[in-house]
């Protein structure tokens, strides 16, 4: 028996989006939605309104290095938990930044590479394609792991037009894996593509190990 495959009940046909209004453009884009759509009980709804926050699609990017067993992250500020008054405002991430409008995805994923740490990746392996947070903003991430070579993997990196401050670090599998299970990565980009490699290196030591 073939396993059975996720489908959605409805599609984009069985809803009537009425009105989209800008409420504020900056940095981000704020829009105030109004819809309605078919209920599962077949019934049509009451009409939504929704703020939504509008941001384009972006990239993550997790390099490894295969033959040492190691993986790059990045160390930089983060606004979102500026503005929390978090104690801890520094986040080891993921390489990662917005897609631009004449951007295939890996052409933006070796953009970003290169910006935060330096690297140039020899092979890519795609990892997932998610929303992020589909209840509230329309960004959709396109993350993939790149191989890189980690020797050249230190200093302080990014763009001062945009304000970033990027260190870079280096871990073993061993140490991220670690990190992982202790709690110590607390950003759902860089925890969805540290649980990938911890299910798929093997995969990719084989698939890569000629590289």
């Amino acid at each position: 028996m073939k396993d059975k495959k996720l489908q959605p009940t409805y599609y984009s046909t069985d809803l009537e989006l009425d009105s989209r209004d800008l409420l504020y453009q900056g940095f981000l884009r704020l829009e105030k939605i109004r819809y309605r759509y078919s209920q599962f009980s077949g019934d049509l709804s009451n009409w939504v309104e929704h703020e939504v926050l509008v941001r384009p699609p972006a990239v993550v990017v997790l390099p490894i290095d295969i033959q040492k067993k190691r993986v790059v992250l990045i160390e930089q500020i983060r606004s979102g938990v500026v503005a929390m008054m978090s104690e801890q405002p520094w986040l080891y991430e993921t390489v990662a930044g917005m897609l631009e409008s004449s951007d295939s995805i890996i052409s933006g994923a070796e953009r970003e590479l290169k910006e935060e740490t330096g690297l140039e990746a020899r092979a890519w392996e795609k990892i997932a394609q998610y929303w992020v947070s589909p209840g509230g903003t329309t960004e959709e991430v396109y993350a993939y792991c790149a191989l890189v070579d980690s020797s050249h993997a230190s200093g302080i990196h990014g763009l001062a037009t945009e304000s970033e401050d990027i260190r870079v670090i280096t871990l073993t599998f061993d140490e991220i894996f670690r990190a992982l299970e202790a709690g110590e990565i607390n950003n759902s980009a860089t925890l969805l593509c540290v649980q990938w490699l911890q299910l798929h290196k093997d995969k990719i030591e084989t698939m890569w190990s000629n590289h």
